[in-house]
């Protein structure tokens, strides 16, 4: 206690952004989550912790594969690029040789206009190594251009009221649960599955739960008509279930 510094994060879903001169609404902001991290830890570490959707399943037609009841890889286990974009300095993700450095293309439009100067570093970077604004809106992007608005909120030292292991930080003080869809099918379970270019349903967009998906769309393992079946990018655990309210009869 008292030999370290905690410092909290607030992270931002994203929103679309429209770059007119006159705008009917500004955009909504939503807070995903708070995370309180140590001085001593890394903006690598940092990441681990940032929970998004785009970081979930991959776009892949499923519909033909006979392990189309598993899910597939994650995006976020496959496309491992992103940075930090804090006080005019780029921090990559470098823990993958394959990784791609994001912040070269906006380097090289930014040198056409005559913008900077900027610095790159590594996401090796400890939090307290960083001279950053509180209160100031940062930027954090992964799969290739999902942006979300980062602000360090508060720092102080470490208590013995607080958690005094390591290993439990970063963590999740506050986390915004996503409430998923409902199966168009039965109404009740979340969805696991878009379908898209179905000739059995007249929506070009469509939800099922896994159970409606399969009896629905299978016969002995084999597919009914025509359509492509895609994961829903959802995190269970944090996914609520909708029922209907029974309603008795007399």
């Amino acid at each position: 206690p008292y030999k370290e510094f905690l410092i909290y994060c607030r992270v931002y879903e994203p929103f679309e952004y429209q770059n007119r001169p006159y705008k009917l609404k500004a955009p909504v902001v939503n807070l995903k989550s708070v995370i309180s991290i140590l001085g001593c830890q890394t903006l690598y570490e940092l990441r681990q912790k940032i929970i998004c959707q785009s970081d979930l399943s991959i776009t892949t037609d499923t519909s033909n594969k006979s392990n189309r009841h598993k899910i597939g890889a994650l995006a976020k286990d496959v496309y491992k690029s992103g940075f930090f974009y804090i006080e005019d300095t780029f921090y990559n993700d470098t823990s993958v040789e394959t990784n791609i450095d994001y912040s070269r293309v906006i380097l090289e439009w930014a040198a056409t206009r005559d913008l900077g100067p900027f610095k790159v570093a590594t996401m090796d970077a400890q939090i307290n190594s960083l001279c950053a604004r509180f209160g100031f809106p940062w930027v954090y992007v992964h799969q290739g251009c999902c942006e979300h608005l980062i602000v360090l909120t508060d720092a102080r030292l470490v208590t013995e009221n607080d958690v005094l292991s390591l290993t439990a930080y970063p963590r999740i003080e506050k986390i915004r649960p996503v409430v998923g869809k409902n199966c168009i099918s039965c109404g009740i379970f979340n969805v696991h599955w878009i379908l898209t270019e179905h000739n059995r349903i007249p929506h070009d967009i469509s939800y099922f739960c896994n159970k409606c998906f399969i009896s629905y769309n299978y016969v002995d393992g084999k597919k009914i008509g025509n359509f492509k079946a895609y994961n829903y990018p959802c995190i269970p655990e944090l996914m609520f279930v909708k029922k209907r309210t029974a309603t008795s009869r007399e």
